[in-house]
């Protein structure tokens, strides 16, 4: 071995590991918040604190899921009546029955009764 390998060797060792993202050991700081779950604990804050916390973050979760699912009912729930409403309609309209205006004062005297 040369005196130039030898010198390589040495400088090499003398670097140390490269700090960066790259570097699995590199650590920047220590941080008193962490993810947990999904939700950020802090160490500054007590138990009470951080339950409060997790709960404003579930309930709206399950607001959101909430509306979705109202809003998915509502829709199943109108087009079953909008389709059960064009059925009756093309029955009664195609049969006959509201072409005269005594059918339909009938049917309005029965209804108030």
């Amino acid at each position: 071995m040369g005196r130039e390998e030898l010198s390589e060797i040495r400088q090499e060792q003398m670097q140390g590991p490269v700090l960066g993202k790259n570097n699995p050991r590199h650590q920047l700081e220590s941080c008193s918040r962490k993810k947990d779950l999904g939700f950020l604990v802090d160490n500054k804050l007590s138990m009470s604190q951080q339950c409060v916390l997790v709960a404003k973050k579930a309930n709206a979760v399950l607001g959101c899921i909430r509306k979705n699912i109202d809003s998915r009912t509502r829709w199943v729930i109108l087009s079953f009546y909008s389709a059960q409403v064009k059925h009756i309609w093309s029955a009664v309209s195609s049969s006959g029955l509201l072409r005269t205006r005594e059918t339909c004062s009938s049917w309005s005297k029965s209804s108030r009764t």
